[in-house]
């Protein structure tokens, strides 16, 4: 689009600044872990829209960016490849799940399940467990290909393979602890409500979804990412500002 040009539309633009002031941390790898340059990119994207589209008016400004460039081989192969991959993704899972009932390994499963414990709500915790590092493990390939290898030959990413198979493995336990909850609560709902469960379950599920979006940035986001003060004092006050705006 032009940075140059998106400055000199949007004149004094506090988010714009916000936005590239990001970029340029995460470029230099100050930023984080390497993972908010996609999310700055947004941010900027977006606030391009904001400066071409005047919401408030209703007003679109004509031939505000000029000739908008278009998209490069590179470009479109990475988005390109990126929908293939979320298609892979997804036909894989459905792949997995059939294998899992086609082939009884969801009863062998359970089976072990019920060596490690007899406890019959336990047994539905065990099993969950076991069900999600089968599923991790058989993911995992293509996880490391689309998170890693992609993203590292496309300049997207500056962690390590170690890193970032730690953030996986960090990823893996808070997704068993939450999976394995809910497994356990749902059936504990089957249980004591019959046909029923339903009703309970869903009042649940949505309970769950709002504490985990609760603990989410105090508890979890801090597992995968560093948060510390901001020193650049400009930068704080353009986002502070662009904060009181809103």
């Amino acid at each position: 689009f032009g940075l140059a040009r998106v400055l000199r539309l949007g004149g004094e633009s506090v988010g714009c600044r916000v936005y590239i002031r990001r970029i340029q941390k995460e470029e230099r790898g100050t930023l984080g872990r390497g993972r908010g340059l996609e999310g700055a990119l947004d941010g900027l994207l977006e606030c391009v829209f904001d400066l071409v589209l005047d919401d408030r008016e209703g007003v679109v400004i004509e031939d505000a960016l000029g000739t908008v460039p278009r998209d490069t081989p590179r470009t479109e192969a990475y988005s390109h490849g990126g929908y293939a991959l979320a298609i892979a993704g997804a036909e894989w899972s459905i792949a997995v799940l059939f294998a899992v009932v086609a082939t009884g390994l969801g009863g062998r499963l359970e089976r072990l399940a019920g060596k490690i414990t007899r406890h019959v709500r336990w047994k539905v915790t065990v099993y969950a467990v076991l069900f999600g590092l089968l599923t991790f493990a058989l993911a995992l390939p293509l996880s490391a290909y689309s998170g890693f290898v992609r993203e590292k030959a496309y300049g997207f990413a500056n962690q390590t393979f170690a890193a970032w198979l730690g953030d996986a493995a960090k990823a893996l336990a808070v997704g068993l602890i939450l999976q394995a909850a809910l497994f356990t609560v749902i059936y504990m709902a089957i249980r004591r409500f019959g046909r029923r469960w339903w009703i309970a379950g869903s009042a649940l599920g949505i309970g769950g979804l709002v504490l985990v979006v609760a603990i989410g940035p105090v508890f979890i986001a801090p597992l995968f990412n560093d948060f510390e003060p901001l020193e650049d004092a400009e930068l704080r006050r353009d986002i502070l500002a662009l904060a009181n705006a809103q």
